[in-house]
């Protein structure tokens, strides 16, 4: 039975690995300590995050895969230092429970719809290291029937709707606004909510 699901596993890593070469987006392939495939990206150009880079990476579980984005070593040592961690906390509380963020194809709906698939889930890491973090799992199942969205997702959509949350988010943190202020910028830029 382990032997389908590492083939599984491989299968899903190559399939993602090859999404990544042909976008051109720079990642390594390495082996947890604790025996977990992982892919770690890194995302260029995004302007508004500390050090303009976005850092990812996919865990390859037996039946799933889970996905991380996150800021830079700076933003997680700006979180780190900052007095202000609670307001945070209220900001991300309301970014998990009232924002969907869509899997958008980039050319206008040619390849697929615009909608909203995947609920990512908000959240500083509790190892110690500050990582402010966007998170899902992903059923193999599901990465099979709807791959270049979940791709597509994990890739783009994700990283640039943490990339426009950094604005609020380090402002939080640099005490310059409150996390009511941050939810109304958001609900502002996002239509209401």
């Amino acid at each position: 039975m382990r032997s389908s699901k590492n083939k599984q596993e491989r299968e899903m890593i190559s399939k993602f690995s090859s999404y990544l070469k042909r976008h051109n987006i720079y990642f390594e392939s390495d082996i947890t300590e604790d025996g977990i495939s992982r892919i770690t990206m890194l995302f260029k150009n995004c302007e508004m995050c500390p050090q303009n880079v976005m850092e990812g990476c996919i865990y390859f579980y037996d039946d799933c895969m889970e996905a991380r984005v996150y800021y830079s070593k700076l933003g997680a040592q700006i979180c780190g230092e900052s007095d202000n961690r609670s307001e945070l906390y209220r900001f991300l509380n309301f970014l998990h429970a009232r924002l969907w963020p869509c899997a958008m194809d980039g050319k206008g709906g040619e390849l697929y719809k615009s909608q909203s698939l995947f609920c990512p889930r908000f959240f500083i890491t509790e190892d110690g290291e500050w990582d402010i973090t966007a998170t899902l799992l992903i059923p193999y199942s599901h990465y099979e029937l709807d791959e270049l969205q979940t791709e597509d997702f994990i890739t783009a959509a994700l990283p640039d709707f943490m990339n426009r949350l950094s604005g609020p988010i380090f402002l939080i943190l640099a005490d310059k606004i409150t996390a009511d202020e941050a939810i109304r910028i958001v609900k502002r830029e996002t239509g209401g909510m």
